[in-house]
């Protein structure tokens, strides 16, 4: 190659990296603002010190799967939605419902305190969040230990009514 020729192919690679530099970082911007769309229950501070990026620092859209799962992680959501407008990041939730009341109708006031008392040792109790896993797993349990007192003749029902 002439002298010519190599200065021209210096400068086209240069061009070209310089653009696969801008292109990787067309995803990152810097974070102006988090708005946090949907929380009725949950409050923003305790959600804003879940998220793994903070007001002010760079973020890349490729680290949008970690915000999302750090917010999962927290147990409080259902759906969540990350978006950007400029350096806004706006998020979206749905939070998983709470658990507004519990009736406990047992044969006499000593043990629906106990089945009360029970529930509230496993997680489940008024301003919860609702889990039907857990109430299954409850549930089970429960059904399993009047089995072994005997009390073959027990039932428990969950009875879930949404609001």
């Amino acid at each position: 190659m002439s002298h010519r020729r190599t200065r021209h192919f210096g400068r086209v690679v240069c061009a070209l990296l310089l653009l696969s530099c801008a292109a990787a970082t067309a995803d990152e911007f810097k974070v102006d603002d988090i708005r946090i769309q949907g929380l009725q229950r949950a409050s923003l501070g305790a959600i804003l010190d879940i998220l793994p990026v903070r007001i002010g620092e760079r973020f890349d859209e490729a680290d949008t799967p970690e915000l999302i799962s750090a917010l999962y992680g927290s147990g409080l959501f259902d759906d969540i939605v990350v978006k950007r407008s400029g350096g806004v990041l706006y998020i979206r939730v749905v939070e998983r419902p709470g658990i507004a009341s519990i009736d406990v109708e047992a044969p006499n006031d000593a043990s629906q305190e106990a089945l009360t008392e029970a529930l509230k040792a496993e997680g489940i109790a008024v301003g919860k969040i609702f889990d039907r896993a857990l109430f299954e797993r409850v549930k089970t349990g429960m059904q399993q230990q009047f089995y072994a007192l005997g009390k073959y003749g027990a039932k428990i029902d969950v009875d879930v009514q949404e609001l």
